[in-house]
């Protein structure tokens, strides 16, 4: 069910937005005329973290396709940190998305997110071997840590799904595989 209308009054822009990818470990920074999309999410996280109460021409928003839910902050050689992807690990993906939103002048306490995937993707699989669970509660956790408050989700269930994020709009569209969109 999509709201089509218009945030605070203002005139909806019908300006073509550019689409960003975002591939599986990476964190990318989209502005207004942009959407974030990740076309094919399964155990993974979706997780975008955005300023509340920016005016939608001037908004920013980052957004991280989360791979594993912790690091364990194993010991690494020089050569391997260099070749970890940003958001390969929930643990060390929201510091460093913070950190983006930080670097552009906003403050921690205006920040807010919303979560999508996680999937248990094989029916088979014992709740140890449930990586889209795992994510979904290291995520948490780590926006907890963090302070940064979950205002929407969409998590778990069996099936994949594909993920937008409107950046003018703050609207985070969820095609599950199979299924009609949802709007968050």
């Amino acid at each position: 069910m999509t709201n089509n209308q218009p945030l605070s009054g203002e005139p909806r822009d019908r300006t073509p937005l550019t689409t960003i990818y975002v591939d599986i470990s990476q964190i990318v920074i989209g502005h207004s005329t942009d959407q974030l999309k990740i076309p094919a999410l399964g155990s993974c996280v979706g997780l975008v973290i955005y300023p509340k109460h920016q005016l939608s021409q001037s908004r920013c928003a980052v957004m991280g396709h989360i791979m594993l839910p912790e690091s364990h902050d194993k010991k690494r050689t020089t050569n391997q940190s260099k070749k970890e992807l940003p958001a390969k690990y929930s643990d060390k993906a929201i510091p460093r998305m913070i950190e983006k939103l930080q670097r552009l002048g906003f403050h921690s306490h205006t920040l807010e997110a919303k979560l999508v995937g996680g999937a248990k993707m094989f029916e088979k699989s014992s709740d140890i071997l449930d990586i889209g669970k795992e994510n979904i509660k290291a995520t948490k956790n780590n926006l907890n840590l963090h302070k940064i408050p979950l205002v929407k989700e969409f998590t778990g269930g069996g099936r994949g799904m594909n993920v937008k994020f409107i950046v003018k709009d703050y609207e985070l569209i969820v095609t599950p595989t199979g299924s009609s969109s949802v709007t968050l």
